[in-house]
């Protein structure tokens, strides 16, 4: 397995995992709290409009996505990036991981740790910090990871619909 920096000749390929991702998150995050539907159901178009978001988001200097791969083929992805935050608090910008996915058949090998560290490296070359990584609550298997790898608890975000 090798962990590059994604290209915009990567983009298609990552599309796909996230498609995979999607549905396998929203499966597992709304078995759990079905609420949830009307925050995260996508557009009809999402593919199309997340490439068009990769290929801007992978041109910037406070944003980069690694991948792992396998035989020439990409099995997994990390996408990071640098949030500026409200200037009260020392931490005056913050790294931040999403989307972090590996493909089944690819998983328990150490990928998604091998994603972070290397995110990780990114983001001290940048000299972050601080990081920050979303998730669902209802997503165990992450939490689980996350806090494994050091993470903790921060805040709890509440929606409603009105």
């Amino acid at each position: 397995m090798t962990i590059v920096k994604a290209k915009p000749n990567n983009i298609k390929e990552i599309v796909q995992l996230w498609l995979d991702f999607m549905n396998e998150h929203d499966q597992i995050v709304l078995k759990a709290d079905p609420q949830l539907l009307g925050f995260i159901a996508k557009q009809k178009d999402m593919a199309k409009k997340y490439e068009i978001y990769l290929k801007t988001y992978i041109k910037t200097k406070n944003s980069v996505i690694f991948v792992a791969t396998e035989n020439n083929t990409i099995v997994g992805y990390i996408r990071v990036l640098i949030k500026e935050e409200i200037p009260i608090f020392q931490c005056k910008q913050m790294g931040y991981i999403s989307d972090l996915y590996i493909k089944e058949g690819f998983r328990s090998q150490g990928l998604s740790t091998k994603l972070k560290n290397q995110a990780l490296a990114w983001l001290k070359t940048k000299k972050m910090t601080c990081v920050a990584m979303p998730m669902y609550p209802a997503n165990k298997n992450a939490h689980a990871i996350y806090e494994k790898w050091g993470f903790f608890d921060y805040k709890v975000e509440m929606r409603m619909k009105i």
